[in-house]
This record gives structure tokens, C-alpha cells and sequence, in this order.
């Protein structure tokens, strides 16, 4: 598995460095990856199956949510996916809501 290439970032959006990235199969986690400097991650001939992979924000980085994907692979050939990290906005996080 991996990510595209930084020219396939979708216009309007930013790769992000340092995130973890975990690759499970049912519960168990079979891979464990952080993306580089150009939000890439790999994972190394998994076997064919179905997958989730799981990306957790960079820490520190207290604006982004995480992301799961579910992913079906071949082993042998290129699986390519594409993880977008939602900004939190103002209200979403824990504490009193509206008018509370």
C-alpha cells in the first residue's frame, strides 16, 4: 500500500508529515508506518486480504482529525490510497456545547 505521488494531492489540500499510520487485519495490527515529508506511507508486500488502515494526526497537531480507510489487496500488485485528515472546527471537540 501505499500513498500518490505529491502531484496527486488534491488541489486545496496539504500533505502532512509525521502522521502514524496503522494497517489491521480484523483487530490485529499487521503494519505500522509514519508518513514523510511528502504525507507518503508503505507498506511492504501484505498479504491478499482485506484490510483497514488507520492514520492518527502528527503529535501535536491538535486541528486534525484521524481517518479510516477499509481497503481490499492483492498481494503481488499496488494497492494506492488516498487519506484526507479533516480540520477540527470550532465546536467539535469536548466541552459545553451552544449555549452551555
Amino acid at each position: 500500500f501505499s500513498l500518490p505521488a505529491q502531484g496527486d494531492v488534491p488541489p486545496g489540500t496539504e500533505s502532512v508529515a509525521g502522521a502514524q499510520v496503522t494497517l489491521l487485519r480484523g483487530r490485529a495490527a499487521v503494519g505500522r508506518a509514519t508518513t514523510g515529508e511528502g504525507g507518503y506511507f508503505r507498506f511492504e508486500n501484505p498479504d491478499t486480504g482485506a484490510y483497514s488502515i488507520e492514520v492518527t494526526p502528527p503529535a501535536g497537531s491538535t486541528d486534525l482529525q484521524g481517518a479510516q480507510r477499509q481497503v481490499t489487496h492483492t498481494r503481488g500488485q499496488r494497492t494506492f490510497v488516498t487519506l484526507q485528515l479533516e480540520r477540527v472546527r470550532e465546536g467539535d471537540g469536548p466541552g459545553p456545547g451552544p449555549g452551555g
